[in-house]
Parts: C-alpha cells; sequence; structure tokens
C-alpha cells in the first residue's frame, strides 16, 4: 500500500468499526494495528489515522 492510498484506508476502518458497531463482527484489538495484511503500512503513517 502506498502514502497515496489514504481514501482505501480510511474506508477499510470505517468498515470494520461499522460491522463492530451492528454487532455483523466481533472487536478485534489487533485489526486496526499497523504492518499487518489489511494495513501494510509503517506506524507513522498509520497514526496520522487516528489524529486527523
Amino acid at each position: 500500500m502506498g502514502k497515496d492510498d489514504y481514501d482505501v484506508i480510511v474506508c477499510k476502518i470505517l468498515t470494520y468499526l461499522y460491522a463492530v458497531l451492528k454487532n455483523c463482527r466481533k472487536r478485534n484489538d489487533d485489526y486496526l494495528q499497523p504492518m499487518t495484511k489489511d494495513f501494510p503500512i509503517d506506524a507513522d503513517y498509520f497514526t496520522l489515522f487516528w489524529i486527523v
């Protein structure tokens, strides 16, 4: 994932949070972590999503 994939990452995060909110999915604390299969970006860039 490149640094220009902001919209894709935000969409993944919001989709996940919506599914958790609607109880379609159980909350997994490890899902929203940098350098994982779903978010293969470094920690510095990943934290921008929580600041904005």
